[in-house]
């Protein structure tokens, strides 16, 4: 198994203890506070969703950006 391999998996390794652990401090932070959460079981889904997609863009966001700011810093070595 390559370094860029293993490295991969330690990534996903700890993604997966963050998805883990938000997704337990999410779920007793609903059920704590929603109210009247039964009458709204079948539309809770959505609200969840958009918490997720809202975490994956600004993850995205930042990965890219960081990975601009290793190429600028790159072609200015080269320069």
């Amino acid at each position: 198994m390559g370094r860029r391999h293993t490295l991969l998996l330690g990534v996903i390794n700890v993604g997966l203890l963050i998805s883990y652990n938000l997704s337990k401090k999410l779920a007793d932070k609903i059920t704590s506070e929603e109210k009247d959460l039964a009458r709204r079981a079948t539309l809770i889904d959505r609200d969840i969703a958009d918490i997720v997609q809202d975490i994956g863009l600004k993850t995205c966001k930042q990965v890219l950006e960081r990975t601009r700011g290793q190429i600028v810093e790159k072609k200015k070595k080269m320069d």
